[in-house]
């Protein structure tokens, strides 16, 4: 049996290859005139979606998530992509509003708090 190897050129070049991939989808992007939104992926996998309790332990084994607080439970890919969609949405808002969370812009004759329920309730693209 050969174990994977954990150190190395192959390694390196591995690492190299997620770069990359990045690399040409936002090339590819930019040349359709698409806007990117790069998203932190870190643990991702152990967020829970639904109440935002972060924890190892919500991976009880390397497929499977359950929220030690609220008890959700899911394949962990699922949950991991769920929790990538959820980012990328909250960043789009401030990209699609860049000003939004600086200074709410009243329309003339609306109040203040009338301006943000809108804002709260506008579509976000791809979702």
């Amino acid at each position: 049996m050969r174990l994977p190897q954990t150190h190395g050129p192959a390694t390196r070049r591995d690492a190299g290859q997620g770069h990359q991939l990045g690399e040409y989808v936002t090339y590819k992007a930019q040349r359709a005139g698409v806007p990117v939104v790069v998203v932190d992926p870190a643990y991702t996998s152990q967020t829970c979606p639904r109440c935002g309790h972060v924890d190892k332990r919500n991976r009880p084994c390397r497929d499977w998530f359950a929220c030690m607080v609220c008890g959700l439970a899911g394949p962990a890919d699922h949950v991991a992509a769920v929790n990538v969609r959820q980012r990328a949405n909250t960043a789009w808002a401030f990209v699609s509003t860049p000003n939004a969370a600086v200074s709410p812009t009243c329309r003339r004759g609306q109040s203040r708090a009338a301006s943000q329920q809108l804002k709260r309730t506008a579509p976000v693209p791809g979702s």
